[in-house]
């Protein structure tokens, strides 16, 4: 099969934390929780906004240094949200979005940096 044989076809690829699902309350919780276990925080959302970075390990790191694995970091984080009693909601015009999407017959991928969503 040649390059010039290849069909492309649009699709469209979703992150699914703040672009499908608001879950930055929780999140922030999360954060604010985890790194109180190491007498750090609690951060407000304006000086979360301002230092979180992706990869989320950097931002443990700035916050933590290198005190924690993130092995340890990966599994607190995924424990104490899935313990949380507020749940994310899908953001308003999304969900017709994905509808149309869908009746054109283009192709989603919805990516998380969340293993357990």
């Amino acid at each position: 099969m040649s390059v010039n044989s290849i069909q492309t076809k649009p699709s469209v690829i979703f992150d699914w934390s703040g672009v499908i699902s608001n879950d930055l309350d929780i999140v922030l919780e999360t954060y604010n929780d985890m790194f109180a276990l190491y007498g750090k925080g609690p951060f407000s959302l304006t000086e979360f906004r301002k230092t979180f970075e992706l990869p989320y390990d950097n931002y443990c790191k700035n916050v933590l240094g290198d005190t924690v694995s993130l092995e340890t970091l990966q599994y607190l984080f995924q424990d104490i949200y899935l313990k949380k009693t507020i749940q994310p909601y899908v953001i308003p015009g999304v969900e017709d979005i994905l509808k149309r999407l869908k009746e054109a017959q283009i192709p989603m991928v919805v990516l998380s940096s969340h293993s357990f969503v």
